[in-house]
C-alpha cells in the first residue's frame, strides 16, 4: 500500500510485528519492552516530544512488572505534562538500534491511539510539541514510530 504522505515510508505494512533495523553483529540486542502513544488533540494534531537526539512518539520502556497502559500515562505526564484519555491499542513492532555508550537495544514497543482535549492539558514541558501527522512522519527520529503513525492514518 502506498504511504499517504509522501516524507513516510510504507514499512512491511502486511506484517504482524515488523521489525526495523539492523542486527549489529556480534553484539547482544538487550530486550525493552516499550508503550508509545499517538495522541491527538481537539485541532487533530498529534503530541511529538523533542529531544537533542530527535522527535519521538510520547512513551518509552516499562519498569519491571509495570503494564504497558501505567507505563504510557507514567511517560506522557514525564514528557508532555498530561495524562492521555482513551487509550486504545492499535499495533505492535519492534526497532533495532545501538546507542554510542548505552549499547544495543531490541525496543518491542506497543502503540497506541488516545486523545487529549485541550482544557486538560496540565502544562507545557520544554520539547513537547503539538504538530500535523505529516509534520510527525517527516521528523519522527526512529522509522517504527513513522510507521505507527501510517497504520494509525490508516485506521482512523
Amino acid at each position: 500500500m502506498e504511504s499517504r504522505y509522501r516524507d513516510c515510508h510504507s514499512f512491511g505494512m502486511n506484517d504482524e510485528q515488523p521489525v526495523f533495523g539492523d542486527i549489529e553483529p556480534d553484539r547482544q540486542h538487550e530486550r525493552r519492552p516499550s508503550a508509545y502513544a499517538v495522541v491527538t488533540n481537539d485541532d487533530e494534531r498529534i503530541a511529538v516530544v523533542r529531544t537533542p537526539r530527535g522527535y519521538y512518539l510520547p512513551g518509552g520502556g516499562l519498569k519491571k512488572g509495570e503494564d504497558a497502559e501505567i507505563a504510557l500515562m507514567r511517560e506522557c505526564l514525564e514528557e508532555c505534562g498530561f495524562r492521555p484519555e482513551r487509550l486504545s491499542y492499535f499495533a505492535s513492532a519492534v526497532q533495532l538500534l545501538c546507542a554510542p555508550g548505552e549499547g544495543c537495544f531490541r525496543i518491542e514497543g506497543r502503540f497506541y491511539s488516545a486523545h487529549l482535549a485541550n482544557a486538560y492539558r496540565v502544562s507545557i514541558q520544554d520539547g513537547f510539541e503539538w504538530m500535523t501527522p505529516f509534520e510527525a512522519c517527516r521528523l519522527l527520529t526512529r522509522p517504527f514510530e513513522r510507521w505507527a503513525i501510517e497504520v494509525w492514518m490508516r485506521q482512523s
